[in-house]
């Protein structure tokens, strides 16, 4: 399982979370995670919590067993190093099921083997809830329902990107692409930037696939066949 420590802070809060940077990790409508104010010192000799979602387990401090690695900084959002550390089982590594969300909070997706040899859903807009109706022309339109409107619109910008990229008028931004697809990941598992690091999930090879998975695929192909038809004329 996957434990993540916070230094200096105790009682059950998930703003704590938040305030080291692991937002991402909260889901509306996902389970609650599970607090342990440790009586001694944690990793680094520091005093803190526990914070862990597996459940039936005790969460407990045990370095012999454990590996302790301590948050990388966000210079971006201009957060320390070592504001968290994330543990594991010695010699382990999660998988997506001991990762993934309730399963009432999850969108359906497809599947893609990542850089941990792993299948791993990543959400896709078609496959997003949505409701039947009319459009401004009064023509008959789904539509994404108002929870899905921010993680739609997160999609039309992958979609317009990979267009883009495939036609050949824009370089593939393999920066904002991967915070992308984390962002995308994160949807159906409790992830967060820096053990999607650690997992080796993206690479070279899979990161503009993983990107692919979460819009209009098939929209994708038939630009690409397109443009071989055409280079072949």
């Amino acid at each position: 399982m996957i434990t993540y420590f916070i230094p200096h802070k105790n009682s059950s809060n998930p703003q704590h979370l938040i305030d080291a940077g692991l937002e991402m990790l909260l889901r509306d409508g996902d389970d609650t995670p599970k607090y342990a104010d440790l009586n001694g010192t944690g990793p680094g000799d520091l005093p803190g919590q526990l914070i862990s979602w597996a459940g039936g387990e005790s969460l407990a401090y045990l370095p012999e067993r454990q590996d302790w690695i301590p948050a990388l900084p966000d210079p971006k959002r201009d957060l320390p190093a070592g504001r968290y550390w994330i543990g594991k089982p010695k010699g382990q590594l999660p998988d997506p099921m001991s990762l993934a969300r309730n399963e009432q909070v999850t969108f359906d997706g497809l599947g893609i083997e990542l850089g941990d040899g792993n299948l791993w859903v990543m959400p896709n807009a078609l496959r997003f809830p949505h409701y039947l109706g009319f459009n401004a022309a009064g023509e008959y339109e789904r539509f994404p329902i108002r929870n899905c409107i921010p993680l739609y619109e997160r999609t039309l910008w992958a979609l317009e990107h990979a267009q883009a990229v495939i036609r050949g008028e824009a370089d593939f931004d393999m920066q904002t692409a991967f915070h992308y697809v984390i962002e995308m990941l994160a949807v159906n598992y409790r992830v967060c930037p820096h053990l999607v690091s650690m997992l080796q999930l993206f690479n070279d090879s899979n990161l503009f696939l993983a990107l692919s998975k979460t819009t209009d695929v098939e929209q994708l192909l038939m630009i690409r066949e397109e443009l071989k038809k055409n280079s072949s004329v």
